[in-house]
């Protein structure tokens, strides 16, 4: 057997094209690294090794991958003599002593799983601040957090509030006002959210690039007003001097500018013939010497304001950022916290300042790295290399290896950091090991019709062709490509081609031009074409083998919508998330009327859903009709309700109505699901009730209230609300860059198009330019690029990147299908608005046919087992012994006069033999500082020396020959605490004494007490077992009946 082994040190590229194998490349590597010829046997290198991902699927799957490939070098299990033929010349050892090493290796990471080390970046990172947390001023267990918003619209808030005081931030903030009226010419009531936004942005660049921003430092209001006036008074003599035989329209651009206001001078509102570089004029006409002089100066001060334009445009961000920033260093110190999205820029500065040498790095993290793997390297961004770099540098100098995986073609990331420039770059670092590289060109996920496809849609020549075609006009400010623009585009899919690895599958490739002439006409066609697409491929295929990709979360939306009201079953982040499901609008709907009873609409939306319909067995319609009849009248909705039905509103909403505020959240919520049913009526939707319930107990670590909750769920992340629901027979939506990484039997994508304009859809108007010096927002436009060579060169540059960017997400959308592709390329008639129809062409494209096979049968969906509905108490019943009496709203006072009462009674032992009005002062005391709000000076001292005064209760004070116990607690068979509020113990009996605010709800008292009289008969055999209740309203005592020696009957 030819060997195919490494010498160390490496330094390996893997340029892996999609479908390619290249998770099996990265785990063929890990391997080759554990079974290494040149090692013993018993120096088994785990701790030496680290395998970086993106995401934790792809840990995950890697992980995986690596004990499969073990195992079936230790069991001999390769389901093929290629594959083994493989594995077994990368690690140069004989079938025998692969298998021998296979285990050991196994039983290896078994006992030593934690350094099976195969993370995430963030992970990593998180890691290697963890062990330097010191030395960057946080603690050792500093919290890591991923969502930063509410922190920034803090430190927005409070650089307003410091203007109060504070003329530096006065002087900043008329700045900015003068910058959003007069400059930016915003209408806009709400400044603030646009500081907001800019500050959320500029935030995401500092950690993306991890440097600080920098100012273009001479755009001062009153320099560049100054210079506007010089431009008017040099236009108005330019105007004065023009020729007869100049150009009319050009005549007339200058005359609207001769004498106008230079306070409402924008390079933007200028005509395009001030970017000419001579003036126009008629056939045969000509411009004097010192004409032409003038204008060259007018076109040289233009050039110099688009300058202070586009460079200065956002200086008073900057400036505003920077106090924002600062407030959020000096929270998150105090919080000793770190956001997920600072990790990266936080560990540049240990390596930047050299607080953490990488010897001391593998000394805090208990191993000295020596091999490194790095998957999708084409999304690693420049700060993320650049932390890594010094450990792969000191492993390279001691004999280690570097080896990395990715595809140019992918990278879909740019706008988290991601280069495909540092794909290509970094190998430089280390040519004087001559880095090795290799090219993974089999297909191994699609049929022979799509890679035919893919290969000649991106071949050289067809993007070529589609480079030199797609242009914007000169008007606009860009060019169309230049041959090294044109040559970046064709380098990065330089190695596109691919062959297919079964050449004996069949498949079908069909793409179909939508032309419209309107978004509505087009989104009708599209709409009509999906469903039959979906419909006829449901023939051959299951719903769940079908995927319908997405550009946006929007489009997701709108396909999903489509398709439901077809009856087409879907999963999407849109139907997995907990916000959409309609069960938890409904619960959020009933929450949100129990804590704001005026709420009328979110009590209308509660009794008019399905929860309320299927517990009362009162119909919608009928609901739908109450509310829409009620006369008009100054009361609230539920009041009239109440009258109306009041059989029900006690039934359901009664108790939840007089407890809300004295219980948290969490266990009103789990009582309101349990008393209205939802477990049962709605077994379907348990994940998300379930997710909901997880939700608000996790938030109560912070804030318990429904209002943190509701602002919670507004502000989040989408990923962060999503429920992980078992798969279902259902059409896949999802987004392109959310496929990357996923295959599906069918691919569907309804809108196939690109995006290639001058700026993309999410940028907020600037290029972020980052140097050395640090990072400076330009503002682009086309008018600047028209007045300025170097700022053409920028839109050039950003165009470029943006074009390339869209190919990859057309390139990766097209490759997920494993036997057939449909997409459809919308576009207006008569005009080449899409620049997929210069990719693909303009007709129908079709390849292979159809597949006739239905795949291998699936259990179906009614033979899978469903789980029981959890069966949820009432969790208000189980708080009730925590609390006197929190039902009567009408009561409160009376019942916070009790609660006073009941504090100062548990601080009230056995008084026999003690300095009794010492114990009741110090009681006393001790109950009013608890209660501030509540007690009356000398009022509680004076009822506890009434109280153990009267003969009646003596018996609850003193007990010479046993004990009392206060706030006793005793569980139930079940598991469920009881706590007793006294309990009097004598050598023959125990009395049970149980303290309500008033006698409301006398039997459910009762029931209370007779409830601890029978859980103390086992816990105090042969004894006499009595109850009292202690009304603290009237200081009056309530036998319970049913006293009895344990053990009668």
């Amino acid at each position: 057997m030819e060997y195919n082994l490494f010498s160390a040190p490496e330094v390996r590229i893997v340029e892996a094209s999609a479908g390619s194998g290249k998770t099996y490349a990265l785990a063929k590597r890990y391997v080759q690294l554990l079974i290494n010829p040149a090692i013993s046997p018993e120096d088994i290198p785990l701790k030496s090794i680290l395998a970086i991902t993106f995401t934790n699927k792809a840990t995950i799957e890697m992980k995986e991958r690596i004990i499969d490939v073990l195992k079936k070098l230790a069991l001999d299990g390769f389901a093929s003599k290629s594959e083994e033929a493989d594995i077994l010349s990368a690690l140069g050892v004989s079938k025998e002593d692969a298998a021998l090493r296979a285990h050991k290796v196994m039983e290896y990471i078994i006992r030593n799983y934690n350094y099976f080390q195969i993370k995430t970046i963030d992970s990593f990172i998180n890691a290697v601040l963890s062990g330097c947390a010191l030395k960057l001023n946080l603690s050792s267990r500093f919290e890591i957090k991923t969502d930063h918003s509410a922190y920034i619209s803090y430190s927005v808030d409070a650089l307003i509030e410091r203007a109060r005081n504070d003329a530096v931030v006065v002087g900043l903030l008329r700045r900015f006002m003068t910058q959003y009226l007069h400059v930016e010419r915003k209408s806009g009531w709400l400044p603030r959210k646009e500081m907001l936004s800019v500050a959320e942005k500029m935030y995401q660049g500092m950690n993306r690039y991890g440097k600080e921003y920098v100012q273009y430092g001479s755009s001062a209001p009153q320099d560049v007003a100054a210079q506007k006036k010089d431009i008017i008074e040099r236009i108005g003599r330019i105007h004065k001097k023009l020729p007869k035989n100049v150009n009319a329209r050009f005549y007339s651009s200058i005359s609207s500018w001769a004498q106008a206001d230079p306070g409402r001078l924008y390079i933007g509102d200028l005509s395009s013939y001030f970017s000419y570089e001579a003036i126009p004029v008629n056939k045969g006409g000509s411009v004097p010497e010192e004409l032409a002089y003038e204008w060259d100066a007018l076109r040289a001060e233009l050039r110099n304001l688009a300058h202070r334009e586009a460079y200065g445009y956002f200086d008073c961000y900057v400036d505003i950022f920077r106090y924002v920033a600062e407030e959020m260093r000096w929270l998150t110190r105090k919080d000793d916290v770190l956001f997920l999205d600072d990790l990266n820029r936080q560990a540049g500065r240990l390596f930047d300042t050299e607080k953490a040498l990488v010897p001391e790095l593998y000394y805090r993290l208990a191993a000295r790295l020596r091999h490194f793997l790095i998957d999708e390297f084409q999304d690693t961004s420049e700060l993320q290399w650049r932390n890594l770099l010094p450990m792969i540098e000191e492993a390279l100098a001691t004999g280690g290896s570097l080896f990395y995986v990715g595809d140019k073609k992918q990278a879909i990331y740019g706008f988290r950091g991601g280069s495909t420039g540092l794909f290509d770059s970094a190998p430089g670092r280390f040519s004087y090991l001559e880095p090795k590289k290799e090219a993974l060109t089999k297909n191994y996920r699609s049929c022979p019709e799509i890679v035919s496809f893919v290969n000649e849609a991106f071949s050289q020549s067809n993007l070529g062709l589609c480079a030199d075609a797609l242009y914007e006009d000169e008007k606009k400010g860009i060019a169309r490509f230049m041959p090294a623009e044109k040559e970046r585009v064709l380098g990065v899919f330089s190695d596109a081609r691919q062959v297919c690895n079964d050449a004996n599958r069949h498949g079908y490739v069909r793409i179909e031009p939508c032309l419209a002439d309107t978004a509505g006409e087009r989104n009708r066609v599209i709409r009509r074409k999906l469903t039959e697409t979906i419909l006829a491929v449901k023939k051959r295929f299951d719903y769940r083998d079908i995927a319908v990709l997405a550009r946006s979360n929007s489009q997701v939306e709108l396909f999903t919508g489509w398709l439901m009201a077809e009856g087409i079953p879907v999963e999407s982040e849109k139907t997995l998330d907990v916000r959409q499901n309609p069960v938890v609008k409904e619960i959020l709907s009933l929450l949100a009327f129990l804590y704001s009873p005026v709420d009328s609409l979110a009590f209308a939306s509660f009794v008019t859903g399905n929860i309320f319909a299927g517990a009362t067995g009162l119909k919608t319609e009928d609901m739908r009709k109450f509310i829409f009849a009620r006369p008009a009248k100054n009361t609230y909705l539920y009041q009239d309700f109440r009258d109306a039905f009041r059989q029900t509103w006690d039934e359901f909403f009664e108790k939840a109505f007089v407890t809300v505020g004295f219980v948290p959240l969490y266990e009103l919520a789990v009582s309101m699901i349990a008393g209205w049913k939802v477990m049962a009526n709605f077994a379907g939707e348990q994940v998300f009730v379930l997710r909901l319930l997880e939700i608000i107990l996790n938030r109560e670590k912070e804030d318990g209230s429904f209002e943190a909750l509701t602002a919670y769920l507004k502000k989040s992340a989408d990923s962060a609300l999503f429920v992980n629901a078992a798969a279902m027979d259902a059409v896949q939506m999802i987004t392109m860059h959310k496929v990357k990484g996923l295959q599906f039997p069918v691919v569907i994508i309804p809108f196939l198009d690109m995006e290639t304009s001058l700026l993309g859809k999410d940028d907020a108007g600037y290029h972020m330019l980052h140097g050395a010096d640090g990072i400076s927002l330009v503002r682009l436009n086309k008018a600047y690029a028209a007045h300025s060579g170097e700022l053409k060169a920028i839109s050039r540059e950003k165009y470029t990147e943006n074009f390339i960017s869209e190919l990859n997400v057309v390139y990766v959308a097209l490759t997920r299908a494993q036997d057939e592709l449909y997409a459809f390329v919308p576009g207006a008639p008569e005009k080449n608005d899409n620049p997929v129809r210069l990719l693909i062409g303009t007709g129908v494209v079709e390849h292979g046919a159809p597949c006739p096979r239905r795949p291998a049968a699936r259990v179906r969906d009614e033979e899978q087992i469903t789980a029981c509905a959890p069966l949820y108490g009432d969790m208000v019943e189980i708080l009730k012994s925590e609390v006197s009496d929190p039902y009567s709203i009408s009561r409160r006072k009376s019942i916070e006069r009790g609660l006073l009462l009941h504090e100062a009674l548990s601080l009230v032992g056995n008084l026999e033999g003690k300095n009794v009005s010492a114990a009741l002062d110090a009681a006393a005391a001790r109950a009013e500082l608890a209660f501030p709000s509540v007690a009356q000076p000398g009022e509680v001292r004076s009822l506890l020396g009434a109280l153990a005064a009267k003969e009646e209760f003596s018996r609850l004070f003193y007990n010479k020959d046993g004990i009392i116990l206060c706030e006793k607690e005793i569980m139930t068979q079940r598991g469920e605490f009881r706590r007793i509020d006294r309990l009097v113990v004598t050598n023959s009996t125990v009395e049970v004494i149980d303290y309500k605010a008033s006698p409301e709800e006398k039997d459910a008292h009762v029931m209370q007490v007779k409830e601890y009289m029978s859980l103390l008969k086992d816990i105090y055999p042969g004894k006499r077992i009595t109850g009292a209740i202690l009304y603290l309203d009237t200081l009056t005592l309530l036998p319970v009946s049913h006293a009895r020696h344990a053990g009668e009957s």
